[in-house]
């Protein structure tokens, strides 16, 4: 499915959807229209268009500028750009032995190696966009600090990907109900106004 197939059904709830930052940071560089085809032959691109949006949204209702919320956009559509590397069986594993997961894992890195030289920032948003949760990684010991921008754009990523994978039924999982993705997430992020929102965002674009 093109981009644009993915896009539609997403930016229909918001009046202004051709300048959705998601949009415009899709339209605006060729190398990530380029990604967005190598994701889409990979089976990811659904998810990383759901991610970008939901991160943008996340990003305008916390009151970000738009500079930011355009790179959160950029770092959605990117964020698991490294999966390009692991042979897409994977994925559909149901379990998967202790050499596939560190693959899987390595994913992050992989991705953060492929971007830092184009979008150095958005690179270190993308590193962290599974560091808040039970499992943590890639990183043990040198997280970025709490409280600054950075942290928080990783923060706002972190959750828009968690709330997509959690309500999305993939090969190897169920769709998880939605008091089950909501008790989970507040457990992680300790925010129920802003998870609330992010599911209800979810929601208005997939049923």
């Amino acid at each position: 499915m093109a981009f644009d197939e993915v896009l539609s059904p997403v930016l229909q709830t918001d009046l202004r959807s051709k300048y959705h930052p998601v949009l415009v940071a899709y339209q605006n560089n060729e190398w990530i229209r380029e990604q967005m085809a190598l994701l889409e032959s990979h089976g990811d691109l659904d998810h990383a268009v759901r991610v970008a949006f939901l991160a943008a949204e996340l990003a305008k209702h916390v009151e970000m500028n738009d500079d930011e919320i355009l790179i959160i956009a950029k770092a959605g559509l990117l964020h698991d750009l490294g999966k390009l590397q692991i042979p897409p069986e994977i994925f559909k594993k149901v379990q998967l032995t202790e050499k596939e997961r560190a693959l899987v894992d390595e994913h992050v890195r992989a991705g953060f190696e492929l971007v830092k030289e184009r979008f150095p920032f958005v690179a270190k948003i993308m590193v962290a966009h599974h560091e808040f949760q039970a499992r943590r990684y890639p990183r043990k010991n040198d997280r970025d600090p709490v409280g600054t921008r950075l942290r928080e754009l990783q923060r706002l990523l972190a959750i828009a990907d968690q709330t997509d994978a959690l309500l999305s039924a993939r090969s190897y999982k169920k769709r998880w109900p939605i008091y089950k993705v909501r008790e989970y997430l507040n457990d992680l992020f300790d925010d129920h106004h802003l998870i609330d929102f992010s599911i209800a965002k979810r929601i208005s674009i997939v049923d």
